[in-house]
Order: C-alpha cells, then sequence, then structure tokens
C-alpha cells in the first residue's frame, strides 16, 4: 500500500509556489533596509569542518554549474570525477556509494559514509541510507568530507557526504526539462520558485522511469520536494524542507563469468520469477532555525521526522517494513576572540521499524517466517575548537561521545514451534572520537596534515540478516587515519590538490554469500589502507573559445593485515572491491557561451572480487559526451542537447557482487546509451 501523505504531499507542492506568493502579498514589508538574503546553511558552518580551499583533510566539491552540464537522468559520472569517491550503479535507482573504499561490505545501499540532505542526517539511526530516494532534480550541490569525521558526524569511516538544495533567487522562476534515451528511458522535472529579500519558496516534482538495459532491470521513481526559507528582523532565518519519493524497481540479481560472456543483458535465474525487486516510499520532513551570521555566538537547530515502507520480494523471501522516525541536530559557535573558535553541538536519532520476512510464492507475499519489532537509539555530542595562533596557522581540534543501541523484540517466529516473544538490547560501548588537525596557508597555497579517529557499528541489515538470525558476535569497525596534503591554486585558471592518507583499520567486515545467496557478515580482523588522491582542474579562455579541464587520480591500496576464515589465511590479499587505481578526464569546451561540448573517461584498473584474489574484474574505459546548444533571449533560455553514455561499449559491472557464491560476481552496466533531451527556463527577477 503507498502511504496517502505522500501521493497527497506530491500533489500539494505543485500549488505551494502560489501559497508563497498571496504570503508574500500580504507580509512584504516597506523598510527594505531592514531585510537581507538568507545565506545558505551546511552541515559544516558547525562542527569543526569546512570545505573550502584553507580547511585540513581532504575534501571536494561539486558545484550547480557542474550538476547543470552533466547528464540529467544519473549522478553516477559526475561524482565519479572526485578523487577516492566511487558511485556504483548496480540496477537503475539500485546505488551504493562509497568514499575511500567504505562500501565493500554494503549489501545494498550505503554504509560507512554518513550522508546529508539540506542540513538533516538522509542516515538512519541505523547507519543505513536510502540514496535512490533522491533524483538528480533533489540536489544542487555536493560537498565531501574524505575519511573519517566521528569527531562531529558520528559513525562512518568513510566519510561525510552534504547534498544542498540552494535558494532560489529572488523573484518568480519556472525549469522544466525532459530527456529521452535508450532502453526506454524517460526523465522529467519541473521547477516552480518565487521569493522576494525575506522569503523565498520552492517546489520540485521530477519523474524517472525506463525500461532498464538488463532484463528484469525496470525502474519508476517519483520525488517531490518543497522549501520555504524566511528571514526574521534580527536577521535569522527559518527553514523548511519536505521531500517525498515513490520509487518501485526491479533487481535482475549477479550472473557468473559464463553467463557474462552469454549475454549480458540477462537476469540471474528466477529473479523475474521471483519478481525480485524493491518498492519503497518515503516522506521526509525538516524544520530548522539560524541564527544571525554576523553575531560572535550563532546557532542552528534543525528537527526531523519522516515515515515510510519498504517492501523487497527477493529469491528466497520476501522482506516487508514499515519504518519511521526522527530526531534533532543543533549546534553552536562562539567567537571567543578573533583567533578562536569554539563549537559545540548534539545529535539525536531514533527509528522504529516493524519488520517481518515471509515465504515468496511466484512474486506474491506468503505465510509469516519472523517478524520483529526494532528501536534503534542513536546519539551524538561533540566539541570542536579552531585556533589561529600566528598569520597563515590554524589548528583544528574535536571530539565526540557517541552512542548507539538497537532493541529487537522477535514476535513471531515460524522455525521455532515454542518461540516466545523476547527482546533483545544490543547496546555498544561508548565510542569517543577525536580529531586533531593543522594547516599552514600561503598566498596560494595550504599544507595541512590531520589525524582521525573512525570507528563503524554493524549496520541493521548486518545485525538482521535474511534468514532469520541476529548476528550478536559483529564488532564495530575502529581505527586511525593519518593524512597529509598540499593544495595550490592560481584563482583564475588553476587548482590541484593531493592528498596521501594512511588508515590502520580493526575488526573490519567481510560480506559472503551462503548456498542460498543469503549475505551474511564476519568481522576480518585488521586492514591496512594506504592511498594518493590528486584532483585538478585548470581554464583556459581562448577569444570566444573557453575550455574546462577537470582531472583525477585515485591510487588505493588496501590489503588484510591479519585474516583468517574457517581455515584460510587471506593475511596480505588485497581487498575486494577496490580497484588500486582510477583516471578521470572531463573536458568542456564552450563556444560564444552557447555551444558546448562535455567529454568525459573514466579508467577504471582491475578489481579483486573475492578474499581469495583468484578472479578480478577486468580493466574498462568507460566514456560519455554531451553536445548542447544554448538560446537565450530576454529573461529565457531554451537549451537542447545530445549525448551518449559508454560509447565505446564496454562490458563492465559498475558495482559487482563481493565473494558471491557460485561466482556470481557481475552486476553488467548499460552498453552504449544514446540521450537526447530540452531545458526550458524562465525568471523574473524581483
Amino acid at each position: 500500500m503507498r502511504i496517502p501523505t505522500i501521493t497527497l504531499f506530491l500533489t500539494a507542492i505543485l500549488l505551494a509556489p502560489l501559497w508563497g506568493h498571496a504570503q508574500a502579498q500580504s507580509d512584504n514589508r516597506s523598510d527594505q533596509d531592514s531585510l537581507v538574503r538568507l545565506e545558505e546553511v551546511t552541515i559544516q558552518a558547525l562542527g569543526g569542518y569546512s570545505a573550502d580551499f584553507n580547511s585540513p583533510g581532504g575534501i571536494g566539491k561539486l558545484s550547480p554549474r557542474e550538476f547543470q552540464a552533466a547528464p540529467a537522468t544519473t549522478w553516477v559520472p559526475i561524482l565519479n570525477t572526485l578523487a577516492g569517491v566511487r558511485l556504483e550503479e548496480r540496477a537503475p535507482a539500485s546505488y551504493r556509494v562509497s568514499i575511500r573504499g567504505s562500501s565493500l561490505r554494503a549489501p545494498f545501499g550505503v554504509r560507512n559514509v554518513k550522508i546529508y540532505w539540506n542540513g538533516i542526517p538522509l542516515t538512519e539511526a541505523n547507519n543505513t541510507t536510502a540514496l535512490n530516494l533522491l533524483d538528480m532534480g533533489s540536489i544542487d550541490q555536493v560537498e565531501v568530507l574524505k575519511g573519517p569525521a566521528g569527531s562531529s558526524f558520528g559513525a562512518g569511516t568513510g566519510g561525510v557526504i552534504n547534498f544542498t538544495t540552494l535558494n532560489p533567487d529572488a523573484g518568480v522562476g519556472v525549469r522544466a526539462s525532459y530527456t529521452g534515451g535508450s532502453w526506454g528511458t524517460h526523465h522529467g522535472r519541473l521547477q516552480a520558485s518565487w521569493g522576494n529579500e525575506n522569503q523565498r519558496i520552492e517546489t520540485r516534482i521530477s519523474h524517472l522511469q525506463s525500461q532498464g538495459y538488463r532484463d528484469h532491470s525496470a525502474v519508476q521513481r517519483t520525488v517531490g520536494q518543497v522549501g520555504y526559507q524566511y528571514v526574521t528582523q534580527d536577521q535569522g532565518a527559518w527553514s523548511l524542507h519536505a521531500l517525498g519519493t515513490l520509487l518501485d524497481y526491479q533487481i535482475p540479481g549477479g550472473i557468473n563469468a559464463e553467463q557474462l560472456a552469454d549475454n549480458p543483458r540477462q537476469a540471474r535465474p528466477r529473479s523475474a520469477d521471483q519478481n525480485s525487486s524493491i518498492d519503497q516510499d518515503r516522506l521526509l520532513v525538516n524544520v530548522g532555525y539560524q541564527s544571525s551570521s554576523k553575531k560572535s555566538l550563532r546557532f542552528q537547530v534543525n528537527g526531523f521526522g519522516y515515515t515510510g515502507n519498504f517492501e523487497n520480494p527477493f529469491i528466497l523471501d520476501y522482506k516487508v517494513e514499515d519504518n519511521s522516525g526522527g530526531g534533532l541536530r543543533a549546534g553552536a559557535q562562539w567567537a571567543v576572540r578573533p583567533n578562536w573558535d569554539l563549537q559545540l553541538g548534539t545529535e539525536l536519532q531514533r527509528s522504529v521499524d516493524i519488520a517481518g520476512n515471509y515465504g515468496n510464492v511466484g512474486g506474491v507475499r506468503d505465510t509469516i517466517r519472523f517478524a520483529d519489532d526494532i528501536q534503534t537509539t542513536q546519539a551524538l555530542a561533540y566539541l570542536a575548537t579552531q585556533f589561529r595562533p600566528w598569520a597563515g596557522w590554524e589548528i583544528t581540534g574535536g571530539l565526540s561521545l557517541n552512542s548507539l543501541e538497537y532493541n529487537v523484540t522477535r514476535t513471531q517466529n515460524a522455525f521455532d514451534p515454542n518461540h516466545e516473544i523476547r527482546t533483545f538490547i544490543w547496546e555498544f560501548p561508548l565510542v569517543l572520537a577525536p580529531r586533531l588537525a593543522i594547516s599552514r596557508s600561503w598566498t596560494n597555497w595550504v599544507a595541512h596534515a590531520s589525524i582521525n579517529y573512525g570507528f563503524s557499528p554493524p549496520t541493521l541489515d548486518e545485525v538482521r540478516t535474511n534468514e532469520g538470525s541476529l548476528n550478536t558476535l559483529l564488532r564495530p569497525e575502529q581505527g586511525w587515519n593519518y593524512e597529509v596534503g598540499l593544495r595550490w591554486r592560481n584563482p583564475m585558471r588553476e587548482r590541484l590538490a593531493v592528498n596521501l592518507f594512511l588508515f590502520q583499520l580493526e575488526e573490519t567486515l567481510s560480506t559472503y554469500t551462503d548456498p542460498n545467496g543469503v549475505v551474511l557478515f564476519r568481522n576480518a580482523g585488521r586492514t591496512r589502507q594506504w592511498g594518493i588522491e590528486v584532483q585538478g582542474h585548470e581554464r583556459w579562455q581562448l577569444s570566444r573559445l573557453s575550455l574546462d579541464y577537470r582531472y583525477a587520480y585515485t591510487g588505493h591500496f588496501f590489503t588484510y593485515l591479519e585474516y583468517e576464515n574457517r581455515g584460510n589465511d587471506f593475511s596480505g590479499n588485497a581487498q575486494p572491491g577496490v580497484a588500486p587505481h582510477t583516471l578521470s578526464h572531463t573536458l568542456q569546451a564552450t563556444v560564444w557561451n552557447n555551444l558546448r561540448l562535455r567529454a568525459q573517461h573514466n579508467w577504471t584498473g582491475a578489481i579483486p572480487l573475492n578474499d581469495a584474489n583468484s578472479v578480478s574484474a577486468d580493466p574498462y574505459h568507460w566514456v560519455n559526451a554531451k553536445l548542447s546548444y544554448r538560446w537565450l533571449r530576454n529573461t529565457s533560455a531554451v537549451e537542447g542537447f545530445v549525448g551518449v553514455d559508454n560509447l565505446l561499449d564496454q562490458v563492465y559491472s559498475l558495482g559487482p557482487d563481493l565473494n558471491a557464491f557460485g561466482s556470481r560476481f557481475y552486476q553488467p552496466a548499460p552498453g552504449r546509451t544514446f540521450l537526447v533531451g530540452i531545458t526550458i527556463d524562465w525568471r523574473k527577477k524581483y
């Protein structure tokens, strides 16, 4: 059953700009001097982290301009231009994102990366993230903090990603776009906004549908959102964001090497017969307040809640969940002295999941096997400071205290005729996560060094597996990350960043599948993960031709230091799922500011697929290109484009299954794909 409130929400948002226009007309102030423009709030405003040129640590940013230039149906190509970041799409809308190999153990979804959307955690209390609830139209900008960020953001050894929706300019605007392409792909977006100097309202709705490249890989997703912001007399700001998603997609499943060679478009046997798929709905609402940024003591607070459901017919069973939750993220920053800032804050989350696993008969839910009521509570409190003792020097320190508790009540168990309702409480020990960083900046140079502690408790999907067990033996991953880096820039045309890191991880979680295809987990001793990341950007202006060139190199060398399992010693082997070398190039040429050609090339080296390193995915070259032309007239713009993805028609997996039973490692990505689209943009200034 769909949640009625989500359907009503997706319909109602189309009327929001009219409501906002009427409200603003009745509240428009005559004293224009008292009005200020609200600056965008981002998660790194509080917490001791930032993503600007002078900040220590590994960072990455993607601007609205880059999103507009990228293909319109998926963000895989654009996010994979960042060194150290990899977004995988094993089927349309089935995403996994990793920072420095953090998704190695993810059965699906996102693991070990803390993700925020407009200042609130999209990552739930149980440490899982449904990234596929977002659409390309849901975000305008991305900021990435690489490596453990537990001192301010809690669990997650990979890092933090912050997706933001930027405020519209003052005035009335409408933007509509459509993209069509191979494999029956259609993607449409409609965006409307209204705003003046003291308040803004914007609604967006998008729809994606595709038959998919592989058999049994169709997808339909509708996403609607509304954002409202109001600046008060004292220069504070209230904000409201709401997001509703209806998502259905089929899961073709992994295939072996013989099946891949025979027909990469085929699905795993029985996937279609059992309707292996996901039907997921979610409604998320956030209300926030930010005090004036011009005061020495400022604060921000965000309260959020969500509700939704999840159905997952699989080859072996049928999983159903109703989930809801909410929380609070609040922080304050005090400028103690001109050269000293002190920050403190908290993040609290609680979720409730009512989950049942049933038999699957021809894709139809059958009798109950087992059912659980699950309550998850996660909390963190952090303290951070930034001290600038001398000109060009900055010392940053941070510390957080973290707690996590799973409360699982097994209400039904068909495997045990004498089952009694019992409650299992798993409270992880409190974790202290410190951070210390130092940076030295000159006019065009920044050198930095940092040490961070990272940890990651098992997620709910790892604790409660599909065959009915509660894996109480899993222990949290934890370790220290050491990092040094250098950045250089010529503000007019060039930027370069180089980072070296060493992450010594203990109790590493590794994934494997049993003979029935159920994904299970185990701690794998100690690993050593070190790497180098290079990110560069150059621009040239040649008369009426402008060239924009971006490049990134990622060298990740992750090995098991100590790992024995079932009589096999894998110590010294490379961790599966990580390519030692990846290289990305993106060149955009613009003529007369109207004609634009964007070409991107990504080379990914061989990826080991199992702990024994006996099987590897072949290296591949992935190329896409987009040619667009823009017509401008007064306040209107029309842009048309044609594009091609996987130009070389490579056979590769954008997200293989690791340690897969039956050698079903491969999830083939689409072959050569053609796209065509149009965007219409109209705006009237306030």
